[in-house]
């Protein structure tokens, strides 16, 4: 529903922003909205809701940005190659960017990291990926990720703390590289590498 307010709300913490009731349900279950304000956009009028979700996917920039190279990866133990690729937003001040890393094998180890010029290294460390980025490179996961039963796992990529060594924080007009290293059994223990996945910053 939409409704215009006559006044500025104060909201300060996790605060309700409105009440949900389900009338189907015999409890009438309630739903408080208590979450966090991802962002804020006041207009002097009601806008129809095709325009609220236009705003919105403007705002947090649902679609996928960048592009893959390097590809298609090593194929792991799946029989197929793992992948990675950016969604959200390449507006730095955003800082809304996710990498989503998928086709790995169930519950093995992953983190993710980044540089600033294209590589191609076969076989690094005597594992069966290649490295498509040319160190230096920064860590992105700040700890070690799990595939789960998914095969797959999402890193949020915060670019108020994330610096290449000797180059810092991502900047409009850069453009970064992404990739992820995971553990396989294929058919004994090694290691392997996603595709690539760059992003040019704005």
């Amino acid at each position: 529903s939409i409704h215009v307010f006559p006044y500025a709300p104060h909201l300060t913490g996790l605060v309700g922003l409105g009440q949900w009731f389900d009338a189907s349900t015999a409890a009438n279950h309630v739903d408080l909205l208590t979450g966090t304000i991802l962002g804020v956009a006041v207009y002097d009028t009601a806008l129809p809701d095709s325009e609220i979700e236009l705003h919105a996917n403007a705002f947090h920039g649902t679609s996928s940005v960048g592009a893959s190279f390097c590809g298609p990866a090593v194929a792991n133990s799946t029989g197929a190659p793992a992948t990675i690729v950016a969604s959200g937003s390449a507006n730095v001040v955003d800082n809304f960017l996710t990498l989503e890393v998928a086709g790995l094998p169930t519950n093995v180890f992953g983190m993710c990291f980044a540089g600033l010029s294209q590589g191609n290294t076969p076989g690094l460390g005597g594992g069966q990926g290649t490295l498509c980025i040319t160190p230096p490179v920064a860590m992105i996961t700040t700890q070690v990720m799990n595939s789960g039963s998914s095969g797959s796992f999402q890193v949020p990529f915060d670019m108020t703390s994330v610096a290449v060594p000797g180059w810092g924080l991502p900047g409009p007009g850069q453009t970064w590289y992404f990739q992820a290293w995971y553990r396989d059994q294929n058919p004994l223990h090694t290691t392997n590498l996603t595709d690539g996945y760059f992003v040019l910053f704005q």
